[in-house]
């Protein structure tokens, strides 16, 4: 009996380049609408937060952190705790900076929409550039729901897409995809 390898398969090719250009796709997409859709144009969707975000939806597709609870959830969630920190401690002092995130941290953790990225949606509210600061709970809405919501949309679609260039996954070889069937036909009643 030879050893399994603990070593991570390559990644499949065509789906990586799927997975790519639906990441180029977002952000662009959240760029161009920053920039160039009438009443917007002050208002910029391109926060750090974000890029961390498209990492993890594109990157790690099936992860529970690329999930629309935890995408959506977890930055909305912390760009409320960042905003009131801020409105309680302006200034953007060190100390307002680390409860920000602790409490982005506590509040996600209890609502079950852990996004690490939410910790640095927290953090923008509190020290970010005065222009965001200025936005107050609009930050929540533009650029935070915006933002995240056409991240996780664009992502849904490239998963989509992924999906049917891959096939079924009962043909794919997966380790996996005979569990279900295995479980199936043991549980059915004999005859």
């Amino acid at each position: 009996m030879q050893p399994s390898s603990s070593r991570p398969s390559a990644p499949n090719q065509p789906e990586s380049m799927v997975f790519a250009l639906g990441s180029f796709f977002a952000v662009a997409l959240l760029g161009f609408a920053g920039q160039r859709v009438p009443g917007l144009a002050t208002q910029t969707f391109l926060i750090g937060s974000m890029g961390a975000t498209t990492v993890i939806v594109f990157g790690l597709p099936e992860s529970p952190m690329a999930r629309a609870r935890a995408v959506v959830g977890g930055h909305v969630i912390s760009a409320l705790v960042g905003v009131t920190v801020a409105t309680l401690l302006p200034g953007g002092h060190w100390y307002a900076s680390a409860l920000s995130v602790t409490l982005a941290l506590l509040a996600m953790r209890a609502t079950n929409t852990l996004h690490p990225p939410g910790g640095a949606t927290a953090l923008i509210a509190v020290i970010g550039p005065s222009s965001l600061r200025a936005l107050g709970y609009g930050y929540v809405v533009a650029p935070v729901l915006i933002g995240a919501a056409t991240l996780f949309a664009v992502g849904a679609c490239t998963r989509w897409l992924a999906g049917a260039l891959r096939g079924p996954r009962w043909s794919r070889g997966d380790a996996d995809s005979s569990a279900p069937l295995a479980e199936e036909i043991a549980s059915a009643p004999s005859t």
